[in-house]
């Protein structure tokens, strides 16, 4: 909630926020957008396969972990700038990432604080 009005940032520009200065291309043009670097297209394409399996996270795919705990920082910086910028009290998140959140949890908790 912003100024008693939900905010739904996500897929506006908040989503084109520069996160990464290497990061992919966007579809904006830019590089390094949040949009671009937590998502999961953003996962499936940094460990390189066509869609992701949560039995391989739960199983413990060291690869997987590895990016999903760089997406889970990047999450959190992300955050972290919204809060600063908006002064937000909570934060609420969903989307196609939500079933992943369990396992970013933490390290995006970690890195907004």
């Amino acid at each position: 909630m912003l100024e008693e009005h939900l905010f739904l940032g996500s897929s506006g520009p908040v989503g084109h926020m520069k996160i990464r200065t290497d990061g992919a291309l966007c579809n904006c043009g830019d590089h390094g957008c949040w949009v671009t670097e937590v998502s999961l297209p953003a996962l499936a394409r940094k460990v390189e396969k066509e869609y992701i399996d949560i039995a391989g996270i739960r199983n413990g795919d060291e690869a997987l972990l590895k990016v999903l705990d760089e997406i889970a920082e990047m999450l959190g910086h992300g955050i972290a700038n919204l809060v600063n910028l908006f002064n937000l009290d909570s934060i609420i998140l969903g989307g196609a990432m939500l079933p992943l959140l369990p396992y970013m949890l933490d390290k995006t908790r970690a890195t907004v604080e």
